[in-house]
């Protein structure tokens, strides 16, 4: 019984060592400090009203001072009630700097790469162009009402050129290495109400310069906390 519990406690200091060497973050998705669940609906500051349908992007390429990690890529995806979500990157304490990427690194974003690619980076997982080679980076995807007539906006960004890479010029250490970071998506829209920057029209944006545009308005979401 003795020897169960020595290993027990072993066990539980082993993995204590282990989470001291992770980096946890936690987005938060808000929008204008409501908190976005899909197919809620969403008030703005021009009092139109909005629904989100969709919300996914990947976050790669994490960045400290001493290291990057190119491998790791996490499929961050808002659900139905929780708009929250939780990663944590291994092997990685940042002291100065944090930084990461939306978006898949050039090398695997190719068609030839799938059968290598598992977890997050599986093409099943709906982020990955069947008819064009490469990945989605960032996926929104949502609706208004135009006199009762539903009116749908998305955005699926994607493509080399919309690589976006974040540095939190803020950056403070923290010793449980658990950082929150507030991801607001009313920044991604201009500053106008609906009719003015959709004609009260639907809205589709892919690739091209457009996407590219849109895509430098990505990095401004994010806020660390």
């Amino acid at each position: 019984m003795k020897n169960y519990v020595f290993l027990f406690f072993i066990l539980l200091f082993h993995q204590s060592l282990m989470a001291q060497k992770n980096t946890f973050l936690v987005f938060e998705h808000l929008f204008d400090n409501q908190k976005i669940g899909l197919e809620k609906p969403i008030i703005t500051q021009f009092l139109d009203t909005i629904y989100i349908s969709r919300l996914q992007y990947y976050v790669s390429n994490f960045t400290n001072e001493k290291k990057t990690i190119e491998n790791n890529y996490f499929l961050i995806a808002v659900d139905t009630q929780y708009h929250t979500k939780k990663i944590s990157i291994e092997n990685f304490i940042p002291q100065k700097k944090l930084g990461f990427s939306i978006g898949i690194l050039p090398k695997h974003n190719q068609k030839n790469n799938l059968l290598k690619q598992k977890g997050d980076l599986d093409f099943n997982k709906g982020m990955f162009w069947t008819w064009e080679n490469g990945y989605v980076f960032f996926k929104l995807e949502g609706y208004f009402f135009v006199n009762n007539e539903k009116k749908g906006f998305i955005f699926h960004i994607g493509s080399n050129e919309c690589f976006r890479n974040i540095v939190f010029d803020n950056f403070i250490y923290k010793k449980n290495n658990t950082y929150q970071i507030k991801v607001n998506i009313e920044k991604f829209f201009p500053k106008k109400t609906i009719k003015e920057w959709t004609n009260n029209k639907g809205i589709t944006i892919m690739q091209g310069e457009k996407a590219k545009d849109w895509a430098d308005r990505i990095p401004l979401l994010f806020q660390l906390e």
